[in-house]
């Protein structure tokens, strides 16, 4: 399997296990609170999917896959 396929292996999978807004897994608002204002992060390009699971962010787009430490929002 070729370096490409691997890197891109994880994220497909993480995209595979994200809800679609408006779709019955999209979380509520009573449930989690409002959602948050997308921010810039230094060395992350554009995004076409995030996650988040514990104190980690996983994001995907421009063919690569970055994972954040986010214990302290406000320095990712």
């Amino acid at each position: 399997m070729s370096a490409r396929k691997l890197t891109l292996l994880p994220a497909i999978l993480l995209m595979g296990s994200v809800g679609i807004p408006g779709d019955a897994t999209a979380h509520s608002e009573k449930e989690f609170g409002p959602a948050l204002e997308p921010v810039k992060v230094s060395g992350v390009d554009r995004c076409q999917a995030v996650a988040v699971n514990g104190d980690r962010l996983y994001a995907t787009g421009a063919g690569e896959f970055h994972v954040l430490d986010i214990s302290e929002p406000s320095q990712p």
